[in-house]
């Protein structure tokens, strides 16, 4: 009887290439949703970050209006910005950001699309006495505005940005899908 060479059969080879072939699928997927999922943070972390300057600034002195650009964005393209409405007779300038509109993170390559939902330009202003008012007057926002950033074709994750009406406060949501609704954690 010949004596057995010490090694691998065929078969014991072609079981470990299965089980090698499953584990780098599972975490190709779990890695693309991660990937996914810092793209959307990236986004809604830095409009949070802005629209607080852009907040700060307004208790300055004057009112900022904010415009959001909805709709399917790609990197470098402006997602918001700012402007200052100086009161009668005013001298006071805090400038608003105005001459730093926020714009989606170069990180993103021109074939990457963010959806910014609502679909169309959102406008609301920040008022020096700390709240947020509607677009053309004085009045009190009647409910939040809520901005959705997800990835354009992507079924998830979707990242909301709140400004609360009476104060704005900021706050930041979250959903596993960019269908579903996003629910809120604490204040930004």
């Amino acid at each position: 009887m010949p004596k057995r060479q010490p090694g691998f059969t065929v078969t014991e080879l072609m079981v470990v290439v299965a089980i090698l072939g499953i584990l780098s699928g599972i975490a190709i997927s779990i890695s693309g949703a991660e990937w996914r999922r810092t793209r959307v943070n990236t986004v809604v972390t830095e409009l949070s970050g802005w629209l607080e300057a852009v907040r700060r600034a307004s208790l300055k002195g004057n009112a900022c209006q904010v415009t959001i650009t909805g709709g399917d964005l790609i990197g470098n393209a402006p997602l918001a910005s700012a402007t200052e409405i100086a009161a009668t007779g005013s001298e006071i300038t805090n400038n608003c950001l105005s001459n730093s509109p926020l714009t989606i993170s170069s990180v993103f390559a021109t074939n990457e699309t963010m959806t910014i939902s609502p679909n169309g330009p959102t406008i609301f202003k920040f008022t020096p006495r700390g709240s947020v008012n509607a677009q053309a007057d004085n009045t009190p926002l009647g409910s939040a505005v809520v901005i959705e950033v997800f990835l354009t074709g992507s079924t998830g994750p979707k990242r909301c940005v709140q400004i609360s009406p009476g104060l704005g406060l900021i706050s930041i949501g979250s959903s596993d899908t960019s269908g579903g609704t996003c629910t809120y954690g604490g204040t930004f």
